[in-house]
């Protein structure tokens, strides 16, 4: 299917964040992949963000991990990690001269958690180093979309999205709004 997100607000190196978030549950070790054929318009700032998320709540300062793509190939995808609930949002490299359509994934594996990009979806390549975030068993994985800019949308598009975790949803997608 094709899921359009569209969301305002910041997701940043600060310690909250503001974003649109279309989410399923998961527990245990997990998977999210997603291609972003898009990211806004002509209009939408060059820090807007689209990527696929594993966080532990839905609190504005949950740990988590995230492998976001901005609109221009110069600002290209990031790793972002929040270590600790509360704590700065830090990155990790940043793989450059590369924009959508292009595919993002998050693994999990026990706390260990690792982002990739792909030009097909089949050939990924590690973005940064893993991070270690202690997490529950139960969190939330799904795709997140930030215009960087609060009260101005950025509608984003996503393709071939999948996941695997030990718990099987019985609804795929609920909205949540961080911070709006």
């Amino acid at each position: 299917g094709i899921y359009q997100v569209t969301g305002g607000g910041a997701i940043n190196a600060g310690t909250t964040d503001a974003f649109q978030y279309s989410l399923a549950p998961a527990s245990g070790d997990c998977v999210i992949q997603a291609q972003i054929t898009s990211i806004g318009d002509a209009n939408t700032s060059s820090t807007a963000r689209a990527g696929v998320m594993i966080r532990e709540t839905l609190d504005a300062s949950s740990t988590h991990a995230a492998m976001l793509f901005q609109p221009q190939a110069a600002n290209g995808a990031t790793f972002y990690a929040r270590t600790t609930t509360g704590g700065a949002n830090g990155t990790s490299t940043h793989a450059t001269g590369i924009a959508p359509p292009y595919w993002v994934k998050v693994t999990r594996t026990g706390n260990s958690f690792s982002g990739f990009v792909s030009a097909n979806g089949t050939t990924w390549t590690q973005v940064g180093a893993a991070k270690t975030i202690n997490m529950a068993t139960n969190v939330y994985m799904g795709l997140a979309v930030s215009s960087s800019q609060p009260g101005v949308p950025c509608q984003s598009t996503f393709t071939n999205v999948t996941f695997s975790s030990s718990v099987k949803p019985t609804v795929l997608w609920s909205y949540t709004y961080f911070g709006l």
